[in-house]
């Protein structure tokens, strides 16, 4: 009798479940792209800006400011200025980090969606695994927590990709590629890696042939724009960047399996070859730098859930894998963030970090009007006051003349306006009381000399990769 009863409330229960298995399923995938969101804003405030995230956030609000990004050293700050408008909105709420990276946020849960119906082109158990992969996967939310513009550059490389995909079958979809494209060559230059897929979508189209000359034309231009970038060749980084994927082996060697399965498939060649030209590209980088890659992690997301959709217990093999990999049961050494934590890293030492803010916020505590020297201006900037001097050193070690470095503008510092310091002999002349503030990264940078006349002066803070000294 009892049994009887349970199954009849099974049978009933099923029965529901088959009704409304829309609704069901849009709960879930509400659910889960909730709690992503949750993951990415937890703690957002909780990192001080690494290096480049507080140029992108001093360019925002000197755009709320003043209109436009006008720094102080009287250089208008060009890049991506689509991103730093829409972050200098989010700066209308403060100037904080939560704000600055909001915008990262709003662009990595768009990508997560974006995955969903690229992989659902394949089949649905591929949509929802490559959705869930994006949701958790680390570095998928380290991107989305940081004031900078690859996570929208992203998103509208693979919304470019998808749009030229379906307009294959429908043209009318172009339209909406050339706003996308447009969008992401704004943000990044990288986009014009798009500029082959929307040919081979003119040829299919069989497009006037006043088309091809216009495209021909705007592509020319556009490459011109980078011949100095173009001519400056580092095969040597592409094995670097090879190296570095070894430590998401299971998802290459699976992304791969996913791609010969599904050859034949037009997708599967946009998304390949999407990969293969982001790895040709950043061998034209003079800075090796991981966020360089991270497109690479889009198509190799959606082709090893196509490979994983296609075995038996898919979901019991992928449910596992996350499990073993995530912060809960590997705290150390995670590859997906299921519990919120309030600081997500992995050990990108191409993006720098430092207690920037923590520093000046004691530094203000303590500062009696000396002169203020710094090796991070942007930081100086945001979290205090622009310094009165510079130390100036390459980004990359390679010796560049100050009047060909990209953060010297008209003799000064592009992104405050202050003097620069070349050498030892330039400090030693500055005679006033001084407060110099290097982190480690830049120690490792600038003039030797520098550091020895740091050993005649008295920390009088150090924080997190980061000393100031009083001299």
């Amino acid at each position: 009798m009892i049994l009887k009863m349970i199954m009849l409330k099974y049978n009933v229960m099923l029965e529901w479940v088959k009704k409304n298995r829309k609704k069901l399923f849009l709960l879930i995938f509400l659910a889960l792209l909730f709690y992503g969101s949750l993951i990415r804003l937890y703690g957002l405030e909780e990192n001080s800006f690494w290096i480049d995230e507080s140029m992108s956030a001093l360019a925002a609000k000197k755009i709320h400011e003043n209109g436009y990004p006008l720094l102080e050293s009287g250089f208008v700050y060009s890049r991506a200025p689509v991103f730093h408008y829409l972050m200098s909105g989010f700066l209308f709420f403060g100037y904080n980090e939560f704000n600055a990276r909001l915008i990262s946020v709003l662009f990595g849960v768009a990508t997560c969606i974006l995955i969903y119906f690229i992989a659902a082109e394949y089949n649905k158990d591929a949509a929802w695994l490559a959705f869930t992969f994006s949701l958790f996967l680390e570095i998928f939310i380290v991107y989305s927590r940081q004031a900078r513009m690859y996570q929208m550059e992203m998103f509208l490389f693979f919304l470019t990709v998808f749009l030229v995909y379906k307009s294959l079958y429908r043209k009318t979809h172009l339209l909406g590629a050339g706003v996308s494209f447009l969008l992401a060559y704004n943000t990044h230059p990288v986009a014009l890696l798009l500029l082959p897929f929307f040919f081979y979508s003119f040829l299919k189209n069989r497009m006037n042939k006043w088309i091809y000359i216009a495209a021909g034309l705007v592509s020319l231009y556009l490459a011109y724009s980078l011949l100095e970038r173009l001519s400056d060749f580092r095969l040597f980084y592409l094995a670097d960047y090879i190296l570095y994927l070894r430590y998401y082996a299971p998802f290459v060697l699976v992304s791969l399996a996913g791609f010969i399965i599904t050859l034949k498939k037009r997708l599967t060649l946009f998304l390949g070859l999407s990969a293969v030209l982001i790895f040709a590209a950043v061998s034209f980088e003079k800075l090796f730098a991981l966020r360089y890659v991270y497109l690479v992690f889009f198509p190799m997301v959606v082709l090893a859930s196509v490979a994983l959709s296609r075995i038996r217990f898919r979901w019991v093999v992928a449910g596992l894998y996350i499990l073993w990999l995530s912060n809960i049961f590997t705290p150390i050494t995670y590859s997906f963030v299921l519990a919120p934590e309030m600081i997500v890293s992995h050990n990108d030492i191409t993006s720098p970090r430092a207690g920037f803010r923590q520093i000046y916020q004691e530094i203000e505590g303590i500062y009696e009007d000396e002169t203020l020297i710094v090796s991070i201006t942007s930081e100086s900037g945001w979290y205090f006051k622009n310094p009165d001097y510079w130390i100036y050193f390459s980004f990359n070690r390679i010796p560049v003349p100050a009047e060909k470095s990209f953060t010297v503008y008209n003799g000064r510092d592009i992104y405050t306006g202050a003097d620069i310091i070349y050498d030892a002999d330039d400090l030693n002349d500055i005679k006033e009381k001084k407060i110099i503030v290097i982190d480690d990264w830049a120690a490792g940078r600038i003039d030797p000399g520098i550091n020895s006349v740091l050993d005649n002066c008295k920390i009088i803070s150090e924080k997190e990769g980061i000393k100031a000294y009083r001299c």
